[in-house]
């Protein structure tokens, strides 16, 4: 595991003592293939050596991402638990982004608890200012994002007003195009090898942010049409 990872290790072990029922995954995003590097806790299922799924669409096209993390973010694993999810990047003195550290917390608990709530308030609007004003807790409850909890909250690039912002997501693409391709022959590449990169790229989300096609042409030694070309092929394949 690369050293600066490794310091990780305990914030990790930090983050699972605290809030307990969770997972901890911290990911090597100099392998992007193989990204994940440490798993504590077991909430997802995730296991070492697996991909990132995430980080594109739900972390560096959020709308929420800001200082390197996007927290609160849900999605529906494949045990079909719905997850809020939390990742942080990881970045060396040189600024480039290295790992990225991931907390998974399963909320089947806290929907039972919700739908209990639902029951004993019918009818009520949950996100109502006259409830959220009333002395439950110290926080309201807003049930139009707990029921839309696993939808993508990914925007357009273009919507985000940020050209630094912009800018950083797409050098972290890059990044992440350039360690995926970095150690093929890709004078060599046959279509089907080209094509291999091109699927595993479109399913992490690569291709959603704007200028990545041009970056993936540049890195496999060919044209946009060309990638475009295979991007519907792949699409067509399932």
């Amino acid at each position: 595991m690369n050293q600066l990872l490794q310091t990780f290790i305990p914030t990790a072990h930090l983050i699972k003592n605290t809030i307990g029922d969770c997972e901890v995954v911290i990911h090597d995003m100099s392998t992007p293939q193989n990204s994940v590097v440490f798993v504590l806790g077991d909430v997802t299922g995730r296991r070492i050596g697996q991909s990132f799924d995430h980080l594109v669409k739900d972390v560096l096209l959020s709308k929420n991402f800001e200082n390197d993390c996007t927290a609160n973010y849900y999605f529906t694993a494949q045990n079909g638990k719905l997850i809020r999810s939390s990742t942080s990047l990881i970045r060396a003195v040189n600024g480039k982004v290295v790992g990225a550290l991931c907390v998974n917390i399963d909320t089947s608990s806290a929907m039972a608890a919700y739908k209990v709530i639902k029951n004993l308030l019918p009818n009520a609007k949950l996100d109502s200012k006259e409830l959220q004003g009333a002395n439950f807790t110290d926080g309201g409850c807003n049930s139009a994002a707990l029921d839309e909890a696993s939808s993508n909250d990914s925007v357009n690039l273009e919507a985000k007003n940020s050209n630094d912002l912009q800018q950083n997501i797409l050098d972290i693409v890059q990044d992440l195009i350039a360690s995926a391709t970095h150690d093929l022959d890709v004078e060599g590449m046959k279509k089907e090898d080209r094509k291999r990169i091109v699927k595993f790229l479109a399913q992490k989300g690569i291709f959603e942010v704007k200028g990545a096609v041009e970056l993936v042409a540049k890195a496999l030694r060919t044209q946009k049409v060309t990638i475009y070309s295979y991007m519907d092929e792949v699409k067509k394949e399932g």
